[in-house]
């Protein structure tokens, strides 16, 4: 009966493949060789990325470990291509980069080998919500980003939302009952985003990288000399490095660790101060760069790839000062040699002391993702800095942390054009970071600490709809504490404002709580603005969650329901008088509870 029900499905399969071929051979501009080939090499969306990222090898790395117990892999290979082109096909379909291709691929083969070889199911119609489950486990226990998790997650949902294109399909939801960015941030690890960086190791690395661009002029003297002595082809290269150091007075490996550590300073500087994407710094043309040092312009023209909506990209501009200036003319000096070689035209390159083969016996002279993550090191090394190891992206979710706690939350929708993304949800991920305690003003540390300081010692009463949340808190706090003391509750505020990330806004009538999650509460929150002070009003502030008064605002209390009262006695709108009237008698509470 098996070998009988194999043959059957074989037909339909190879039919299916058969009849997809001739479609698949007509619509697959995005790959560069064949849909039948078991490694897929997908034609790049940004050329000066690393070809293994556009490499899907759908073989299983170790079938060993498979012999004799169950093999199908042809069928959830074919299955895999299958869905993978259909992601990037459907009509219906938002997959529009084979960046986005190759990772969802890899995610396919990862899902379709654990059915296949660990669930040890037939097919893709006799896949199981237990099946679905046990993977779904088996990524969590893996400790992933958030990210990495809705990838894998996104594939189980289109092996089912695709299945009017596909051969064969699950035949129920696996997500009928939940909702995928509640299993997101279920299985995936908290904060898991790249470490970041503090305010004062951003000026500290940003005042280091101006000083070695400043300083440039003699490591460029000793490297054009370097190269020069490197071009002649009547020195044997063994007897380089002596003639180097004897001619110049510095080894040559001193020289190419000077170099580097330049690169990653001048690179560093323009991540910092123009908030660039790693790609579109490497994506930026030389001919771009020299019209603009040429014609002492301050606007640098480049291309952004990632949110583009676009195939080709879309254009972008930036203003730059005078430091950024120096920089691209460094990176522009350290990198003509390689530019010469190879004739491309972007900036970002290698530097010229050995290149990578890219699988092909082919040179890449671009500067990868790991070239770039060396020259970053190197100036890392040369700034004694070494708590992190510095990433690109580092450097722009802290531009968007200074920025927040600069110009406070109002100012997110500015924030999200300078950092070119297409939505402000993007933008809150970027300032909705667990080390936020460090990014805010001294001001609004000490006014938070201080009221919280205060409250817990019940030294202010507090009242309003946070009087309650700071009430709770205090609860905790003692309960924690065999001995409350001034110290013990000083450790409990810090953890309270560094964990929530709290900071207190003053007003005439009281105080507002906020942080990230509160926020969206605010009953003065304005979409794109955050807390809008037009909307403010006592009226308001009193039914909002995150207000609180203390005794110190009794005054202000005592003449607001002196007007309130003179509206009620005096006024003829029956409106306005019955508004007064429930003004007066939440106002009275909060009088009596601070008095």
């Amino acid at each position: 009966m098996e070998q009988s029900r194999d043959h059957i499905f074989s037909i339909k399969n190879n039919n299916a493949v058969e009849r997809d071929e001739e479609l698949v051979q007509r619509h697959t501009p995005w790959l560069l060789n064949n849909y039948e080939d078991d490694v897929w090499k997908l034609k790049p969306h940004i050329h000066s990325d690393d070809n293994s990222k556009y490499t899907v090898n759908w073989n299983i790395f170790d079938t060993n470990q498979y012999i004799g117990i169950f093999n199908r892999w042809d069928y959830w290979k074919s299955a895999a291509k299958e869905l993978a082109y259909w992601i990037m096909n459907a009509p219906t379909n938002k997959c529009k980069t084979t960046t986005s291709l190759a990772n969802f691929s890899r995610s396919i083969r990862e899902l379709y080998e654990w059915l296949c070889f660990e669930r040890k199911c037939f097919s893709l119609s006799e896949v199981k919500q237990e099946d679905i489950t046990s993977f779904i486990e088996y990524i969590a226990s893996k400790n992933l980003t958030e990210g990495t998790v809705l990838n894998k997650l996104i594939v189980i949902s289109h092996a089912y939302t695709h299945r009017e294109y596909l051969s064969e399909s699950f035949t129920f939801n696996p997500f009928k009952s939940k909702k995928v960015t509640a299993l997101v941030k279920a299985y995936s690890i908290e904060n898991g985003h790249t470490p970041t960086l503090y305010p004062q190791e951003i000026f500290g690395l940003l005042n280091h990288a101006l000083k070695l661009v400043k300083e440039s002029k003699n490591i460029l003297h000793l490297f054009d000399k370097y190269m020069e002595m490197h071009s002649d082809t009547s020195v044997a290269h063994t007897s380089l490095n002596v003639r180097f150091h004897k001619l110049m007075g510095v080894k040559t490996s001193e020289v190419q660790m000077q170099v580097r550590a330049l690169y990653g300073a001048a690179i560093t500087i323009i991540l910092i101060l123009l908030a660039e994407r790693k790609h579109e710094l490497s994506l930026t043309r030389e001919d771009d760069v020299i019209n603009m040092l040429n014609n002492d312009l301050d606007i640098l023209v480049g291309l952004e790839m990632k949110t583009a909506k676009t195939i080709t990209g879309k254009k972008t501009e930036r203003a730059v000062i005078q430091e950024v200036k120096d920089a691209l003319n460094v990176i522009l000096e350290l990198t003509k040699y390689t530019r010469v070689k190879s004739g491309l035209e972007t900036i970002l390159l290698k530097l010229p002391f050995g290149h990578s083969a890219n699988g092909q016996g082919k040179k890449s002279f671009y500067l990868s993702t790991n070239g770039l993550y060396v020259v970053l090191r190197y100036f890392a090394d040369s700034a004694k800095f070494n708590r992190v190891e510095i990433r690109p992206h580092m450097f722009r979710r802290a531009y968007s942390m200074l920025w927040t706690w600069r110009y406070e939350i109002g100012d997110l929708e500015e924030l999200r054009l300078m950092l070119k993304h297409n939505s402000l949800n993007f933008t809150q991920k970027y300032t909705d970071d667990e080390e936020v305690w460090e990014f805010m003003g001294k001001n609004e540390q000490d006014l938070a600490f201080d009221l919280l300081n205060r409250a817990f010692q019940k030294k202010i009463v507090v009242a309003g709809k946070m009087g309650k949340t700071l009430e709770r808190y205090s609860r905790i706090i003692q309960a924690k504490s065999t001995l409350l003391d001034v110290m013990s509750i000083a450790d409990h505020i810090d953890e309270i404002i560094i964990d929530t990330g709290l900071r207190v806004v003053a007003h005439a009538d009281g105080f507002c709580f906020i942080n990230h999650t509160s926020l969206q509460n605010a009953l003065c929150r304005t979409e794109g603005i955050g807390l809008d002070p037009v909307k403010r009003k006592d009226s308001i502030c009193m039914n909002c969650p995150n207000f609180a008064t203390d005794n110190s605002r009794k005054p202000y209390w005592e003449k607001r329901i002196e007007l309130h009262q003179e509206v009620v006695e005096l006024s003829k709108n029956v409106q306005l008088v019955e508004s007064s009237k429930n003004f007066l008698k939440k106002a009275e509470k909060i009088l009596e509870t601070i008095s």
